[in-house]
């Protein structure tokens, strides 16, 4: 992706120069924008052919929680680098530290450095920095985000918590189900044939199942390979089959409740934490759209608000977005405070988040062990009702 070096102006008419990555300049003057900046003049500087970094989320959040603390401490940036880059124990978070402090080195400031370094970080995340160089509290600014992407870690713990039972109960299913359909059903389908006896619907129905598993069982094979073997593909294909899946899970009546209470959490831990580190108003709203995974919201919630509308009312037509949430940040609206209220709201979903899971796994676990028995019980039943023709047949002989 190109390098351009640019100069733009803030919110206060002030030139800011630095360095991205963008496609082309309209894609420069889109990303200055959701910073809160004007361009003003863009020029390219090759091709960016610097490495540049993924760090994994909870390396992310170490990164964020040491900064804080040693610029808390009074460290420059440029020491708090160094001194990460010297006690870090991954090593992927040393060679970070390294990029980064060599391009302030260069002279420019972090969240330039980071813009050309680093790449999947979190939405929002370069913002908040900047909003802390403004400030003058870059190590307030990491307290924010490190708060965030621990949160962010903590909602993934207990979602993965919360499904591993489902997960194994599924995964026994299909692994029993294979079983039958590619080693059992065929040795059956062999005696019965060799029997010459007349078939049940039922078992001529399993038979041809079989036979289909068995002819994609190849195919099937060359695709979940790499989806185990590639974490990138894998989550390439996740966001995929997501999108696909997202608007049929949100029908289920009480899946779709999760699924939109999440989102609004998201939403608004990451509208709160960025209002809250000095963030303007009109830069959060794209991040935070995007951190819920909704990138359409935001020209929905610019546009409202640019014309003067009030946020409340744009979160209450928004499709699904919790009452209680909009009643918490029309409050904040109110009183000045929608950052703090936005986080507020945030907590009361994550715990009625929490709740609504485990009634869910409740009902869920029993009805889940009761279908993978009836499962088995039909696929005994169709292998079974030949032989029960067979004897009724012998014993009229």
């Amino acid at each position: 992706m190109p390098v351009f070096e640019y100069v733009a102006r803030d919110g206060s008419g002030a030139a800011v120069r630095g360095r991205a990555h963008a496609e082309d300049v309209r894609d420069l003057a889109s990303l200055l924008r959701r910073r809160g900046l004007f361009l003003t003049s863009a020029e390219p500087r090759g091709s960016g052919s610097r490495e540049r970094f993924a760090l994994r989320p909870t390396e992310l959040a170490n990164f964020a929680h040491h900064m804080a603390v040693l610029l808390g401490a009074g460290l420059t940036v440029f020491s708090a680098l160094e001194a990460l880059e010297e006690h870090a124990e991954e090593e992927s978070l040393q060679r970070f530290s390294r990029a980064l402090r060599e391009e302030v080195e260069r002279g420019a400031s972090l969240s330039q450095a980071l813009t050309s370094t680093a790449e999947g970080l979190p939405q929002g995340f370069v913002g908040v920095v900047q909003s802390g160089e403004v400030t003058g509290r870059l190590d307030v600014a990491f307290q924010r985000l490190s708060a965030y992407l621990e949160r962010e870690l903590e909602f993934r713990r207990r979602v993965r918590e919360a499904l591993t039972y489902p997960a194994v109960v599924l995964a026994s299913a299909v692994l029993v189900v294979g079983v039958f359909l590619t080693y059992v059903v065929p040795a059956f389908e062999r005696v019965y044939g060799g029997a010459g006896a007349e078939l049940p619907p039922l078992t001529r129905a399993v038979m041809s199942a079989s036979r289909a598993a068995r002819s994609l069982l190849l195919p099937l094979g060359a695709a979940v390979v790499p989806l185990v073997l590639v974490p990138a593909v894998r989550r390439r294909a996740g966001r995929q089959v997501w999108a696909v899946l997202e608007p049929l899970v949100e029908r289920l009546p009480k899946v779709g409740k999760l699924v939109r209470i999440a989102r609004a959490a998201r939403f608004l831990h990451s509208l709160g934490h960025s209002l809250a580190s000095g963030v303007p108003l009109l830069s959060a709203l794209p991040a935070a759209a995007r951190a819920a995974g909704k990138p359409g919201w935001s020209d929905v919630l610019l546009g409202q608000v640019e014309r003067g509308g009030r946020l409340t009312d744009t979160l209450r037509g928004l499709p699904g977005f919790p009452s209680v949430a909009v009643r918490l940040v029309g409050l904040g609206e109110e009183s000045g405070h929608v950052g703090d209220m936005a986080l507020r709201a945030a907590e009361v979903l994550d715990r009625e988040f929490e709740l609504q899971v485990k009634r869910l796994l409740t009902a869920l676990e029993p009805a889940l062990t009761v279908a993978l028995a009836a499962v088995v019980g039909v696929l005994l039943l169709a292998l079974y009702l030949p032989i029960f023709g067979l004897g009724r047949a012998v014993l009229r002989h």
